[in-house]
């Protein structure tokens, strides 16, 4: 029973063994792990570098939205609205992203890997919004040190003529159909109003014919007759006169209520016309020119990975070599035993 005890404790390992165990096989750990290093920057120079520019963007001044009639908020909204667009980052790649790239491919790109390098490009336009500032910062990752940043503030620059175009038509196309529509009241009111002088004439040239049967003159006292008297009894003269009157009367010329306020407030929309130049719909604070860093590989983050990755596989390896001898050794004095 002593034996077995004695054997037991021969059999533990305790920490202090540990330490001289690693500090004997300290050769093995610094080759395994300068190994590792090695291939891991290796590996960190091999594959291209990515880069990346950031822009600091938020609403515009109220003084560049007013002609819109429009807040700078919902003027803002419409503006990442289209900048997160696929038809406008489709755009923007194919004016100028796709030369660069079929001028660096080694071999003629398909239309299947343009497309998936359009992908990859609108995948790294990200946009970061800081809710409590409304402010947002948007970034733009590539392999083109010199490239990327002009590219990201020629994107917000897009963006921002993309979305006065779309608000200034819509505006405009709004103020065309309030003008029509203003426009056809008139129309109405002008056609109401020719319809009556119409009217008018039929009913005074039947008076006239019934004038001329009687033979009646008309007398000087006719504006004293009773309102329902037949104007007939003003005599066939005065009202032939009036006949010629009313259809020598231009449509245009006629004054019915309402027609020249009608045309005023047609007047004031004809003088909104917007300048799209003095239309903005972003504020940028911060310029992507200047902004460039390399965000991959992170040659500082893998040499310490591979370090530590390379520290436990050493420990590892010498405890697999340590356990073997063991296993030898343990064998070994089994069979001297026998």
């Amino acid at each position: 029973m002593n034996d077995n005890v004695q054997d037991a404790n021969n059999d533990g390992i305790s920490i202090i063994d540990i330490i001289f165990l690693l500090l004997n096989r300290k050769m093995i750990i610094f080759w395994i792990v300068t190994v590792v290093v090695c291939v891991s920057l290796l590996y960190a120079l091999s594959i291209k570098r990515v880069y990346q520019a950031e822009i600091i963007v938020s609403p515009p001044s109220f003084e560049y939205v007013k002609p819109l009639d429009l807040t700078t908020d919902s003027v803002f909204k419409s503006f990442l609205e289209v900048a997160k667009s696929r038809k406008l980052q489709k755009e923007f790649f194919n004016n100028n992203i796709l030369d660069v790239y079929l001028k660096n491919s080694d071999d003629t790109p398909s239309i299947k890997d343009i497309n998936n390098a359009f992908e990859s490009f609108s995948k790294s336009i990200k946009f970061n919004i800081n809710k409590k500032t409304n402010f947002v910062k948007v970034t733009l990752e590539g392999i083109y040190k010199n490239k990327v940043d002009i590219w990201l503030d020629n994107f917000i620059k897009m963006a921002d003529q993309e979305t006065v175009d779309k608000l200034v038509g819509s505006f405009e196309l709004d103020l065309d159909l309030k003008i029509k529509r203003l426009s056809n009241n008139i129309l109405n009111k002008l056609v109401t109003h020719s319809k009556i002088n119409l009217s008018e004439i039929n009913r005074l040239q039947e008076d006239y014919q019934i004038a001329k049967t009687l033979g009646g003159k008309g007398g000087d006292n006719v504006n004293d007759l009773p309102l329902r008297t037949k104007d007939y009894i003003r005599g066939a003269k005065i009202l032939k006169a009036e006949i010629d009157l009313l259809k020598s009367r231009d449509v245009s010329q006629f004054t019915t209520a309402g027609i020249y306020d009608l045309e005023e407030k047609i007047a004031n929309l004809n003088f909104l016309k917007i300048d799209k130049k003095t239309v903005k719909t972003v504020y940028i604070d911060t310029k992507a020119v200047g902004t460039t860093n390399i965000i991959r590989p992170d040659k500082r983050s893998i040499v310490m990975f591979s370090f530590i990755f390379g520290v436990f596989l050493a420990i590892l390896v010498v405890f697999i070599i340590e356990f073997n001898h063991y296993i030898r050794r343990k064998r070994g004095l089994e069979i001297i035993k026998i």
